[in-house]
């Protein structure tokens, strides 16, 4: 089932990883799925390697990777780990 995100708002994504890391190559891949099922636009989504950028993940308070940032509005919320919950992952997003 396909869920439409309402971009009017302003969504913004950032996914903070380690490039090639198993963990971050899942999460992008889950990322993938997220904005496959829910309508997103690439354009919304950064996808940050930590390793080339640390100075943006310490700007973000990003402790962990991998960390999915994310600013709607005047929302501002992170997810960290995998992203393997899509559907959940989707409902934060859309909620």
């Amino acid at each position: 089932m396909m869920t439409s995100i309402d971009h009017g708002a302003g969504l913004r994504l950032r996914l903070f990883i380690v490039a090639g890391s198993p963990g971050s190559r899942i999460a992008l891949s889950n990322l993938e799925r997220v904005m496959a099922e829910a309508g997103i636009d690439r354009a919304s989504v950064e996808i940050v390697d930590v390793s080339e950028a640390p100075d943006k993940a310490v700007a973000a308070g990003v402790l962990v990777t991998p960390t999915l940032d994310v600013t709607r509005g005047d929302r501002h919320f992170q997810i960290s780990g995998r992203l393997n919950d899509v559907p959940g992952v989707i409902g934060r997003l859309a909620g």
